[in-house]
């Protein structure tokens, strides 16, 4: 099995267990693609892997803020007992 299909079966799992509501269009894809002669299913795998790599960062994202806060209240902290 390819990291590709690997990566949009872990998708469709995440976009089912969240119920995810709005998807963009196959036609919507290759528009952005600017290319209306890509395949339905590589459409469809493009779309998956950037949904994949959104949430990714949104998942760093939320890692680095809770990282940040950390520190930021571990320095408050520190000041107030000084």
């Amino acid at each position: 099995m390819s990291c590709l299909a690997i990566s949009s079966d872990a998708f469709r799992t995440l976009a089912a267990s969240r119920t995810l509501q709005a998807m963009i269009t196959l036609m919507k894809v290759k528009d952005l693609l600017q290319d209306q002669s890509v395949s339905d299913e590589e459409a469809e795998r493009t779309r998956d892997a950037c949904y994949c790599m959104a949430e990714l960062v949104f998942e760093a994202w939320k890692v680095d803020r809770s990282t940040k806060t950390g520190r930021h209240h571990s320095n408050e902290n520190s000041a107030g007992r000084a």
